[in-house]
């Protein structure tokens, strides 16, 4: 095989591994029925602890605060609605969703933000509920802190 047959191959290979298709190689010595996950995982703090430490770091600048998302169906999605025109209704509606006040002129961030949380609201409200308790305990201790 040459050079060129190699790399076409490496490539062609790379293209059928997406991120979202791919698996990790051991997942399956990792994996069991219990909901929580694999008990042979290395356990770190718990959900709380974590959450709040990330806020903390953001808070002190050393995490940064945008998140970015891979997704060429919700690229069109965002696209599409924010050259339509429909951007400000469907920001409107999930902030609605969460009793929440719309954004005066959205952007497709705002979307993007708020579908996370309804998401995050609908489908884990434990773990939302365990960030909500992460928020409170940094703001107490970045009170502890003055």
């Amino acid at each position: 095989m040459t050079d060129d047959d190699e790399i076409e191959a490496i490539l062609e290979e790379a293209k059928e591994n997406k991120r979202h298709t791919s698996q990790p190689e051991n997942e399956e010595e990792n994996q069991d029925d219990s909901p929580e996950g694999s008990q042979n995982e290395i356990q770190g703090p718990d959900r709380t602890t974590a959450i709040k430490d990330a806020l903390l770091a953001i808070e002190r600048g050393d995490r940064r605060t945008n998140v970015t998302i891979r997704d060429e169906q919700i690229r069109a999605f965002l696209d599409g609605i924010e050259s339509s025109g429909d951007l400000e209704t469907a920001v409107t509606r999930l902030a609605n969703r969460l009793d929440d006040d719309p954004e005066e002129n959205p952007t497709r961030s705002d979307i993007g933000r708020l579908a996370i949380r309804v998401g995050l609201h609908e489908c884990l409200p434990e773990m939302l509920e365990d960030a909500r308790t992460a928020h409170k305990e940094a703001l107490l201790e970045q009170a502890d802190e003055f």
